[in-house]
């Protein structure tokens, strides 16, 4: 029988605040991953495209496969990743990486429904239960605009790779939403521009950051990877998927401030990661998941942002800038323009780099007819492309399942 706890929760989300009180099942899960931003991790890719989707990619994968095994055999001293393109630049502090998947590894993260790989990944539903991950994974918008984001298949790619691994996601993303509303009260920054999507601002408080911590420390405190020691349960591993940008597009002001409040943002749920759950009611996972390393993937925006050809480009006329920002978030280039400021600034110190943050290219991946929204074909390229810099990392930090 599976172990429980007794949850009592504030919930709030989008102006709406409830209790959960209740006993939830405790699950055995490898990882757990935070699924944060706007509308394109929530996912508006057509449901209706995804079968059609999911079999052209598992027939360009298989192409590309027998491709490079032939190209092996040809010549013995190339691999079945020899397709593989990778531009990596590494600090003391964070790893950046740009990548294509060779033939190899897209046959190892071909999307699809395959019950075996489905059954091991789960999704924290809006009650805070653990539930079976299925598409669409987010509840932001009900109705039609309910669609495929990259979180499932990015899973999949996940489960493909470490056979055996159980994966959990914690979906939080909201479509619409400005940045501020991500950010620790205070730092919010001059206000929040008009939505990309829905036109209705959010008050830019923080309140998405506050829901999304409440769901990551519920999320923490009903899992666990194992035996620890002590006669404790061992934390999941966790990470950070996150995709947003395109409501800032619209003034100055919030363009050229999204790093700092990003940093804001980012810093606030990778310390609810790290707490695991805050310790309470799951065997002290606390103090073991603080020395676990908490990557946070970066998505960057669509190239098509930047067309001016969104149903109201006056909200985008600021996208190449918040692509910039976005492109050159935590890296020397940024750092050393944070220490300009800093020098400008008295008692302004200069931030640190985040360690592990790792940032994803959306570089040739389509919309779906408005120049806003990723398709459905994006989505799951977006997914593989966020899976291969996860496993980048992880196989590089030279990590395994235990």
């Amino acid at each position: 029988m599976k172990p429980s706890i007794l949850m009592a929760y504030a919930v709030g989300m989008a102006g709406v605040a409830y209790v959960v009180v209740r006993r939830s099942v405790v699950e055995r899960l490898d990882f757990v991953f935070v699924l944060a931003g706007q509308s394109n991790m929530a996912g508006r890719g057509p449901l209706s495209e995804l079968a059609a989707a999911a079999a052209a990619a598992a027939a360009a994968a298989a192409a590309a496969a027998a491709a490079a095994a032939a190209a092996s055999s040809a010549d013995p001293t190339s691999s079945a990743d020899a397709a593989t393109t990778t531009t990596t630049t590494t600090t003391t502090t964070t790893t950046t990486t740009t990548t294509t998947p060779g033939a190899a590894a897209l046959a190892r993260t071909e999307p699809g429904g395959d019950a075996s790989v489905d059954a091991r990944i789960l999704s924290l539903d809006a009650t805070l239960r653990w539930v079976p991950a299925r598409e669409p994974l987010h509840w932001d918008k009900p109705g039609p605009r309910q669609g495929v984001g990259p979180g499932l298949p990015f899973a999949r790619a996940l489960a493909r790779a470490l056979p055996g691994a159980r994966i959990g996601l914690v979906p939080c993303a909201f479509g619409g939403s400005e940045l501020a509303r991500w950010t620790p009260a205070g730092l919010a920054g001059p206000g929040p521009g008009e939505s990309g999507e829905s036109g209705e601002s959010g008050g830019g408080d923080g309140d998405l950051l506050r829901a999304a911590l409440v769901r990551i420390r519920a999320a923490l405190q009903q899992s666990h990877s194992g035996g620890g020691g002590g006669g404790g349960r061992k934390p999941p591993r966790v990470g950070i998927l996150w995709h947003q940008g395109e409501s800032d597009c619209g003034a100055s002001e919030l363009a050229a401030t999204v790093q700092p409040r990003l940093r804001a943002a980012l810093l606030a749920m990778r310390g609810a990661c790290a707490a695991g759950g805050g310790g309470g009611g799951n065997g002290g996972l606390g103090e073991e998941a603080q020395q676990q390393r908490v990557p946070v993937l970066v998505g960057q925006l669509g190239d098509f942002i930047v067309d001016g050809q969104q149903g109201k480009p006056e909200r985008f006329v600021h996208g190449a800038a918040v692509m910039r920002q976005l492109a050159e978030f935590n890296t020397a280039a940024a750092a050393t323009a944070a220490a300009a400021a800093a020098a400008a600034a008295d008692g302004n110190e200069q931030q640190p780099l985040l360690p592990d943050v790792l940032r994803v290219s959306a570089t040739g991946l389509g919309h779906i007819g408005d120049h806003l929204h990723f398709d459905t074909a994006a989505q799951l390229e977006l997914g593989r492309r966020y899976a291969d810099a996860w496993l980048r990392w992880w196989r590089a930090t030279g990590q395994a399942v235990a």
